[in-house]
C-alpha cells in the first residue's frame, strides 16, 4: 500500500531490550478535500519504522511531501495487569510498517534546519512553514477499489 502526504512530526528513536530493537514513529498529514463541498477533511496517519529502515526518515524535514509505502499489520494480544499477570482479556494493536519512502522530484529544496520546525508543537501551520498555500488544490489520487460504493 502507499500514501502521499506531508511529514507532520516524527518521534524520538526508541530502543527496546538487550537486542537494542529500534522503533521510530512519524505522522503524515494526508488531508483530503470533500468532493462535493471542497471542505478540507483532516487525516493524520501514524506510521512506524523499525531497525535499519529508520534511516529512511533521517534527511526528511517536517513539512516535506513524501510518498510512503507500507504494510498494515495487526494482532491480538493478552492484556496484563500492573503485576504483569494475564487478565484473560484480549486487546488488539495495529500499525502501518513502512518499507520505503519516496520524495517527489519537483519538490522545492527544504528550508535550513533553523527555519523548519522540528515538531508540530513549534508550528501548528505546517503549510505556512513549507510556503504552501493552505487551500491549494490537492493532487487527485484515484485508487481502484472493489467496494460497491
Amino acid at each position: 500500500m502507499e500514501q502521499t502526504g506531508f511529514l507532520f512530526s516524527k518521534s524520538e528513536i526508541k530502543e527496546f531490550g538487550e537486542s537494542k530493537f529500534r522503533v521510530q514513529d512519524f505522522i503524515l498529514d494526508c488531508k483530503r478535500y470533500d468532493s462535493f463541498t471542497g471542505e478540507p477533511r483532516e487525516n493524520f496517519l501514524k506510521f512506524q519504522l523499525t531497525g535499519e529502515k529508520i534511516a529512511l526518515l533521517e534527511n526528511i524535514q517536517i513539512g516535506q511531501r513524501m510518498k510512503v509505502f507500507f504494510m498494515p499489520e495487526g494482532r491480538f494480544y493478552e492484556k496484563k495487569d500492573m503485576h504483569e499477570q494475564p487478565t484473560g482479556e484480549k486487546g488488539h494493536i495495529q500499525n502501518f510498517r513502512v518499507w520505503k519512502i519516496e520524495l517527489p522530484e519537483n519538490q522545492p529544496t527544504p528550508k535550513k534546519n533553523d527555519d523548519v520546525p522540528t515538531t508540530a508543537s513549534k508550528s501548528n501551520n505546517v503549510y505556512e512553514a513549507m510556503g504552501v498555500e493552505k487551500n491549494a488544490e490537492p493532487e487527485t489520487i484515484v485508487e481502484e477499489s472493489d467496494l460497491p460504493f
